[in-house]
């Protein structure tokens, strides 16, 4: 080996010139002095019968000792004959992968500690706040990988999951789940905590297709429905919401949270503000007679409550809050299930009341049996969407066509009302005689 013979005091005095110069330490070990004033280390060495160059750091970070010691590494590297420059370069990039691991490391989180940031970050704002997911996910997801690391989770986990909720015969909410469990991942993928989508490749469809409900209540049903209803022991709430859904095609879940400073009986309006509705677009309901009848009972139910369906836990001003919107759902399918059907603990007794010829009906049905009878009655069908506030599929129509059609939604609204009048009246004739 050559003779170190740079000195402290020649490092610290070498001064910048109009170009950039060598200060040689030995070994192939030079001091590099640029015009800007920088001083670095340079390795000059002999590699495969080519001249290199290998920089071996600033002065600032790499000090004279350690420079030397760097130089007398690469001379071992080149007598084995391994290119230095080669090898730092295989060094840095296990160096960057040894960093990226210990990133990964620190920022490694369980399944339930990665739904807990997905949930405030993404599903909170949910029309519900979240509440259904929430359930499912506590039910079935996070007992079984929720103490698990994310980055662990591989797609075999979600099938056992799935397949397991599938065998208990709930398909639709099988496929919800699956788009949910996808969501949360995509979110920590898109962040970087997990290199792997555990859902990759799975559709939706192998755990129970998609089939678009049809069922609506014809003339004949909702005629039915007049004489069942008052039979069914339902509470004066719920028979109030069946009549003022097929009045108006509102959704149950909007009506659930409305409070009653949105309702103008003297206009005869009703307004849904977006931050209930599914679409997140204000609408107005105008307000038949029959409607307004449907109001005025759940108005002297709870004269206080500042909700429509208020909670029935809620017991003074202070405390009020809405129903469960499933609420309607519960009462009607246990009143359809059949009279060998065994009913439910603290659940109604007549498990048959609100039978209908063409199959068993929901709420949503409702919604569709009003939107039918509007098109019977003459109703053009894109007033019958604007009632129903749905949103234009045209995207030049939305933007473009701004005319008001609060005259003729007005008029179908008018329409079913006493449409629905007629047939109560009709089917109550002799109690009036």
């Amino acid at each position: 080996m050559s003779k170190y013979h740079l000195k402290q005091t020649i490092i610290e005095n070498a001064k910048p010139e109009a170009k950039e110069y060598l200060l040689a330490d030995g070994n192939g070990l030079f001091l590099r002095v640029r015009p800007q004033g920088e001083k670095g280390w340079l390795l000059l060495y002999s590699f495969a019968k080519k001249r290199c160059k290998l920089g071996l750091g600033s002065l600032r970070t790499t000090p004279l000792k350690t420079a030397r010691l760097e130089a007398e590494r690469a001379h071992v590297l080149i007598a084995q004959c391994i290119d230095p420059k080669l090898e730092r370069s295989r060094r840095t990039a296990k160096e960057a992968e040894q960093r990226k691991i210990e990133e990964q490391l620190q920022r490694r989180m369980t399944v339930a500690t990665l739904f807990e940031e997905w949930f405030a970050s993404e599903v909170i704002g949910r029309t519900d706040a979240g509440q259904e997911v929430r359930r499912i996910f506590t039910k079935d997801v996070l007992p079984a990988i929720g103490e698990r690391y994310a980055d662990e989770i591989r797609r075999i986990d979600t099938i056992r999951i799935l397949d397991s909720v599938k065998q208990r015969g709930v398909k639709v909410m099988t496929r919800n789940m699956l788009g949910d469990i996808r969501q949360m991942f995509n979110y920590a993928l898109l962040r970087e905590y997990i290199e792997i989508d555990p859902t990759f490749g799975l559709k939706r469809d192998t755990w129970g297709k998609h089939v678009e409900r049809e069922r609506y209540l014809d003339e004949d049903e909702i005629k039915l429905l007049v004489t069942l209803v008052p039979q069914a022991h339902l509470p004066k709430s719920v028979v109030a919401m069946v009549w003022f859904l097929l009045a108006t095609g509102c959704r149950v879940g909007e009506i659930t949270k409305s409070q009653w400073l949105n309702v103008n009986f003297q206009t005869g309006q009703l307004f849904l503000p977006k931050a209930i509705t599914k679409n997140k677009v204000d609408h107005t309901v105008f307000l038949s007679s029959f409607a307004k009848e449907q109001l005025l009972i759940l108005r002297n139910l709870h004269p206080k409550s500042p909700y429509l369906l208020p909670s029935r836990t809620s017991s003074d001003t202070t405390g009020w809050t809405h129903i469960d919107p499933k609420f309607m759902n519960k009462h009607l399918s246990d009143r359809q299930k059949g009279e060998e059907a065994i009913p439910l603990k603290n659940r109604t007794k007549h498990t048959a009341a609100l039978l209908l010829p063409r199959g068993n009906w929901t709420p949503h049905d409702l919604r569709r049996s009003c939107a039918t009878m509007m098109g019977q009655l003459g109703v053009a069908p894109h007033i019958i969407e604007k009632c129903l506030n749905h949103v234009d599929p045209n995207k030049m129509q939305r933007i473009y066509q701004r005319q008001s059609t609060q005259s003729e939604q007005k008029e179908a609204w008018e329409l079913v009302g006493a449409k629905l009048q007629e047939i109560y009246l009709l089917n109550h004739a002799d109690e009036l005689s």
